[in-house]
């Protein structure tokens, strides 16, 4: 699928960020920021505008696919839609995804990156029900909403790093038959 298609609205800096990351060929751990502004011709200054940090380019195209997927689900896209669509992301960029993920396991970064993306889910499933459904938010739902972050982290994780045996469409059937039901029926349609 050609990722323009599969985005909803292609951030401006979105083509200037991708060369830098596609020119990064081992664990950002491994590498100086130095490295991939001379391979890339982008000055320091220039990368450090785009980029809060080295790691930061892990956490952009992270947020990128889930602006345009994950955060969508209950606003204009199904849960099935818009994992279908995460997936196909991830995809997109496997190699280096699945080689940070890797090297974060190995060197702790990976509780540091996933609390912060469980945060953030968290807060846009919140807002997503309240502001866009209309839904007062119970014990229960921020509950569900909790599980349900952390499990996500998890499925992407998963995918990543190949643990499953499953084709894309049956992760995602699998992934939506996890989602908790009050959370599910909630954002459904």
């Amino acid at each position: 699928m050609d990722r323009k298609n599969t985005l909803l609205a292609v951030p401006s800096d979105f083509e200037e960020k991708l060369a830098i990351m596609h020119m990064i060929d081992r664990p950002l751990c491994d590498l100086r920021v130095t490295d991939f502004c001379a391979s890339s011709g982008v000055s320091r200054k220039r990368f450090y505008r785009l980029f809060k940090s080295k790691f930061d380019i892990v956490f952009w195209y992270y947020d990128v696919c889930n602006r345009m997927t994950l955060y969508e689900i209950g606003r204009t896209l199904t849960w099935g839609e818009a994992f279908t669509r995460q997936l196909i992301l991830l995809d997109e960029e496997h190699d280096f995804l699945a080689r940070e993920s890797a090297s974060a396991l190995a060197d702790g970064r990976f509780a540091e990156n996933r609390l912060r993306s469980f945060n953030k889910r968290k807060d846009i499933l919140i807002e997503t029900l309240e502001v866009y459904r209309g839904i007062t938010v119970t014990h229960e739902i921020v509950m569900e909403v909790s599980i349900y972050a952390e499990m996500e982290s998890v499925l992407m994780t998963q995918w990543l790093l190949g643990t499953s045996n499953l084709s894309l469409k049956e992760f995602v059937v699998m992934w939506e038959d996890c989602v908790p039901r009050q959370l599910h029926d909630a954002l459904l349609g």
